[in-house]
């Protein structure tokens, strides 16, 4: 694996992780509960896999997203930029933010998975929360804050 890929990615997953089609890794037996609509694509930008909270923060079914390029679903306007898109041509990790078909944006985190070849075999797309959720909580923190040091 070349030097710039392992820091970037800081871990590989083995191949056979991600074995089964429905990724039995992620839930509630084995005390891995993820509340991020995450994304799971092949190499070449096609999802696999979507959490369950995808649909809250795109507006679009699990079953209208599995199976579909990124490419299109960016085309569609389903979210811009893609991040998927973005890892592949980059290889690396990505931090930004999208938007999403209404206009909300969305804050998400894209990692290349490397098989032991130094080929992308997938990329996973995490999707933390919608930028205005964070403002509102750094707002409310802020406004705690002014509070607690009225009073002291």
């Amino acid at each position: 694996m070349s030097e710039a890929a392992s820091v970037d990615l800081a871990f590989t997953f083995p191949l056979s992780f991600f074995a089964a089609s429905s990724f039995p890794l992620f839930g509630r037996e084995n005390n891995v509960v993820i509340a991020d609509a995450v994304m799971i694509c092949d190499g070449q930008g096609n999802v696999i896999s979507v959490h369950d909270t995808y649909e809250y923060f795109f507006g679009v079914t699990k079953a209208y997203v599995v199976g579909k390029s990124v490419y299109e679903l960016e085309e569609e306007g389903i979210f811009s930029p893609s991040v998927t898109r973005m890892v592949i041509e980059q290889r690396k990790r990505i931090v930004t933010t999208q938007r999403n078909k209404k206009g909300t944006l969305i804050l998400t985190t894209g990692i290349p998975i490397f098989d032991q070849k130094d080929e992308l075999r997938y990329v996973v797309c995490f999707n933390a929360m919608d930028v205005m959720q964070l403002e509102n909580i750094k707002k409310k923190y802020n406004q705690l804050k002014t509070v607690l040091e009225y009073k002291n």
